[in-house]
């Protein structure tokens, strides 16, 4: 499918963080492809982010597009992706975060990949790297997740049911993926009609991105363009307490692994093998450091396994 003139409509979940979003807000109005519509499902606890969104309406005018604020009770980052698309009347849907600032041709660019490769149906773009692993110990990490499977850095799924979206390198040419990221993730609208963000996932819905893109990796292609380019901020706001992320994490792997890969005994042998690596990367930090955070992450990785083995987590 090619498209004449396609209409865009961007998601973006917000939870209590207006100036994030208002930096957001600020590149959108600015691109040289403007959205047809912004949809901000908005998760807070305040009418701060209402208010911003309505203002960026009485501002904006004259761009022609229209700005969809919507309150959402229930928290959830996937929830509220997939009630922004409800909302949504675009050929494109694009879902990013409100920490994210995009460049200026990050639309056009999308829509363009789209238009000359009808064979593609979902597009992540290029995050600008600012902070790249250094050293022996970055080195270490990474080798040690290639050998225990949990990341080859490629944007593939492993064989064990790991592997994560490329955001610690910047590519140079598109990429056939199989994992992007949700703050950066494009979709033919009838494609995300047919699959989209799994509910199972809840609140902070670690690794729900990684789920849905595997799962519209089986049916038709994932592109990652160099040229799509946007800047990650790293909001610290409304992050969860160590213990709560950790238990998630390894529950959403767990859940992740059952979906797709729990197919044979061998399989299980190498989910198992992933989770030992994990805690064996952690082992070696905390050895290297003798940090006191760190003793306090391979404590917690200790506690949640066993659960994991219980079945308690």
């Amino acid at each position: 499918m090619t498209f004449v003139d396609p209409k865009i409509s961007l998601i973006v979940p917000t939870l209590n963080r207006p100036r994030e979003l208002e930096n957001l807000l600020n590149s959108l109005v600015r691109q040289a492809k403007l959205p047809d519509e912004i949809i901000v499902v908005d998760q807070s606890e305040n009418t701060l982010t209402r208010e911003l969104v309505r203002s960026f309406e009485g501002l904006n005018k004259d761009l022609g597009m229209n700005f969809i604020w919507h309150y959402q009770k229930d928290k959830g980052s996937a929830k509220a992706r997939n009630e922004g698309f409800r909302l949504s009347k675009g050929d494109i849907v694009c879902f990013t975060d409100d920490d994210i600032i995009l460049d200026r041709d990050y639309l056009k660019n999308i829509v363009n990949y789209f238009s000359l490769h009808p064979e593609v149906g979902c597009i992540g773009g290029n995050v600008r790297v600012i902070n790249v692993p250094k050293g022996l110990k970055g080195f270490a990490r990474d080798l040690l997740s290639r050998i225990f499977l949990i990341s080859f850095f490629d944007g593939k799924m492993t064989p064990s049911g790991f592997g994560f979206p490329i955001f610690l390198k910047e590519i140079d040419k598109p990429l056939q993926v199989d994992l992007i990221a949700g703050y950066s993730m494009n979709f033919r609208r009838g494609v995300f009609l047919k699959n989209q963000f799994d509910e199972w996932f809840t609140g902070y819905s670690f690794r729900e991105d990684v789920e849905l893109s595997y799962r519209v990796s089986l049916e038709t292609k994932i592109f990652m363009i160099p040229d799509a380019r946007f800047e990650h901020h790293h909001s610290r706001l409304n992050r969860i307490d160590p213990m709560g992320l950790k238990s998630m994490q390894f529950r959403n792997y767990h859940y992740i692994f059952n979906k797709h890969k729990n197919t044979s005994i061998m399989r299980g042998i190498l989910f198992g093998y992933s989770i030992l690596g994990i805690l064996f990367i952690d082992l070696l930090e905390w050895l290297s450091g003798f940090k006191k955070n760190k003793w306090e992450f391979l404590k917690m990785d200790v506690v949640v396994i066993n659960r994991l083995i219980k079945g308690d987590l």
